[in-house]
């Protein structure tokens, strides 16, 4: 079984700062985006393969996976005027639950 608990480990993916940060220098901006993708999207794979691996169909890990990043991206955007450790615990809480429920009714093959 896929250990869902880096799921609630909401501190800002790696490449959110420099990309908010470069937001006004396009040149500089395109770079962090090309360092960012080439560092994001091997990490994505292997976290895909790992859902597909815990039994998911391809097309519901991808949405599974793309689910978790864009609320991760969220909380991290949301601490910057609200900052509420509980919160964000009881939310991912919830989600790795959603996760887990999903991966369960998935029939046996």
């Amino acid at each position: 079984m896929i250990n869902l608990e880096i799921f609630g480990k909401p501190d800002a993916p790696p490449g959110t700062p420099p990309v908010m940060s470069s937001a006004t220098d396009d040149e500089l901006r395109n770079e962090v985006f090309e360092i960012s993708r080439a560092a994001r999207l091997p990490v994505e794979a292997a976290w895909r393969q790992a859902l597909i691996d815990a039994g998911l169909p391809a097309e519901r890990a991808g949405l599974i996976l793309s689910l978790t990043l864009n609320i991760v991206r969220g909380v991290v955007i949301r601490r910057l005027w609200d900052d509420n450790p509980a919160e964000v615990e009881a939310q991912f809480l919830l989600w790795r639950d959603m996760v887990r429920a999903t991966i369960a009714a998935v029939p046996a093959c």
